[in-house]
């Protein structure tokens, strides 16, 4: 140990320990789900993500996409339910934040992440505008590259956790990196869907 007069000495040693503690932290928090291991799901490699730097988008696009990416929207039961909210009542635990839309009330669905973007019925028509976007986007981008190139659409992605990533900014494919024009149009077609479950959960609620 330092001696006590070390100061500076005592001070790293002090940072060394809240380091490995939040270390320890963060990784029971991803063994266990919620969250935190969402987040890191989606946010795949380190580094600063695509959509913060693309220049095809403007604030409110990137605004909508950090939102839902930092789990921080206040209508998404996952996201909010940590405490208790206008739009699902009482506080839960994460494996019980389900989804209340009428078309899915009932069915104890996870309403999170994935739901939300994939799945869930309430948001249909505005999920079908986006996938068209986002698939005439994929196929010209793999048509660019002059090969036929194995994602020419949202579905040919290999799991949800990639089509995530794909619609959120940390997209799994080279390809669409470094500010294609494309992969600008799928994302903002992912922040009006966003723009769209926004309206229809809580500003008509």
């Amino acid at each position: 140990m330092p001696a006590p007069a070390c100061k500076d000495d005592w001070k790293e040693l002090v940072n060394e320990i809240a380091a490995a503690e939040m270390r320890t932290w963060v990784a029971s928090q991803t063994d266990h789900g919620g969250r935190l291991a969402e987040y890191r799901r989606i946010n795949g490699a380190h580094g600063l993500a695509e959509y913060l730097s693309h220049n095809g988008l403007r604030i409110h696009h990137r605004r909508n996409i950090a939102a839902v990416r930092t789990q921080a929207t206040s209508y998404i039961a996952a996201h909010a339910q940590h405490r208790q909210g206008p739009l699902f009542g009482a506080a839960a635990e994460y494996r019980h934040r389900y989804c209340t839309r009428n078309s899915c009330a009932g069915r104890c669905l996870l309403d999170d992440t994935c739901h939300v973007m994939l799945r869930c019925p309430a948001h249909a028509a505005d999920r079908q505008a986006m996938v068209v976007a986002v698939d005439d986007a994929l196929g010209r981008a793999a048509a660019r590259l002059g090969v036929n190139h194995s994602v020419r659409s949202l579905r040919d992605a290999a799991s949800d956790n990639e089509r995530l990533r794909l619609l959120l900014g940390s997209p799994p494919y080279r390809h669409l990196c470094n500010g294609s024009e494309e992969y600008g149009e799928v994302l903002r077609a992912s922040a009006d869907f966003i723009s769209a479950v926004h309206r229809t959960r809580w500003l008509g609620r």
